[in-house]
Formats: C-alpha cells, sequence, structure tokens
C-alpha cells in the first residue's frame, strides 16, 4: 500500500513538477461560475491557482510540501492579484487560515489519504462556505495511473456524494470518466503507452469527479 504521505509528496516533487497547469476538470467545471474566495488544497506547484487567479477568484493555494509552495509562489509572482499560500496537512486535521465562514469554492486534484476517502472529503466540505461549492478529483481504481489510485474501488464513485447528499448538499457532478488525455504538465500521474514509430502518447486516465454545492 502506497503511502500518501509528506515524504511521499516531496520525493515526488522533487522529481519534477507536479501540478503545473490547470486541472482540466476544474476548468470544465467552474468556468463561468460566479468568483469569489477559493482554496486548493495539495496545490502542488499551482498551475490550477493560477488559472482561478485568471478567472478572477481570490485564492489560497495549500500544500504539504515547502518546495511546492515556494515553486507556485514564484509562477504566480507575475499576477495583478497574487494567490496566498500556505504550508500545511489538511489530512492531519489542520485547517488552512482563511474566511471565518469558509471558502466559495474548495477544490483538491489527486490528493489521496491513506484513510477512508469519504472522511477526506467531508473534511474539506468543513471548509465550504455556506452556498459554496467543492470539487474534488481522484484517481479511480482503474486508472493506468495505477501507483496513484485507491487501493479499493469501494472509496470512489456515488459513494463520495453520499454523506454530502445526507447532509443537504446539492451534488451537481458525481462521475468517473476521463475528459481530456493528461499531458505532461497537465496532469503529473499520466500513464503512458507506445503509438507509431514508437514513440510514447499519453494514455486517458480515468478519474473519479464530485463536485457538489452546500447549502446557503
Amino acid at each position: 500500500m502506497t503511502d500518501f504521505g509528506a515524504d511521499f509528496w516531496a520525493d515526488q516533487h522533487a522529481a519534477g513538477p507536479l501540478g503545473s497547469a490547470v486541472n482540466p476538470h476544474l476548468r470544465e467545471l467552474v468556468a463561468g461560475r460566479r468568483t469569489g474566495s477559493a482554496l486548493d488544497v495539495g496545490c502542488g506547484h499551482g498551475g490550477s491557482v493560477r488559472w482561478l487567479t485568471e478567472q478572477g477568484w481570490r485564492v489560497t493555494g495549500v500544500d504539504v510540501v515547502p518546495a511546492a509552495i515556494e515553486a507556485a509562489r514564484a509562477s504566480t509572482a507575475g499576477l495583478d492579484t497574487p494567490p496566498s499560500w500556505q504550508v500545511g496537512d489538511v489530512l492531519s486535521g489542520w485547517r488552512p487560515i482563511g474566511p471565518a465562514a469558509g471558502w466559495d469554492l474548495v477544490c483538491s486534484f489527486h490528493v489521496h489519504p491513506d484513510g477512508p476517502m469519504t472522511d477526506f472529503v467531508l473534511r474539506l466540505a468543513g471548509l465550504v462556505a455556506p452556498g459554496g461549492a467543492l470539487l474534488v478529483v481522484g484517481h479511480h481504481a482503474d486508472d493506468p495511473a495505477r501507483l496513484h489510485a485507491p487501493a479499493d474501488p469501494s472509496v470512489v464513485g456515488e459513494e463520495l456524494a453520499a454523506p454530502l447528499r445526507a447532509q443537504g448538499w446539492s451534488v451537481e457532478v458525481s462521475r468517473h470518466d476521463g475528459p481530456a488525455v493528461h499531458h505532461h504538465g497537465v496532469h503529473h500521474h499520466g500513464a503512458h503507452h507506445h503509438g507509431a514509430h514508437g514513440q510514447e502518447a499519453p494514455r486517458p486516465q480515468v478519474d473519479v469527479v464530485l463536485l457538489a454545492v452546500r447549502k446557503g
């Protein structure tokens, strides 16, 4: 079983840039929404934070790896409204500093705890302001990037949405699919296969996507 702790992610960041481009599900599902405050948990090198900022959101990026935050800060230094950055581990129960009522958008991409994924989703849900949205994207158990997929398929799909429905949330999206091929830089765990002339070509990865809105 893979330990997705701080040491694991520090090693991943040392091997190359992670999360340096916007997540395609974020771009698909959040474009055009009313802007406000946003929190990206496990922001990596800040690609999604940068995109949200460019759309007019006031964004806080959080990651457990200090080096990732420094890289993200450097990559967004030229923005008119720089994001804010914090180092911390939400999985440990730490709460980022931010609006007392929570954020208007909380998002997290491919962050997998060692414990139940549903517990992690509920922890993120506790950071969302009334009327705000939660977007969680994870690797499906059938993802070709198998190293980073949850070990048990039961942690994905509708089971992530059920606890939120029970609390009165409106679940707008609950699916598993691969809406785009994740090239290097767009996603950091894309698997590959050999295409024509022996060249490696990115394989579509299978993601679990949850978008829910908290009752106002």
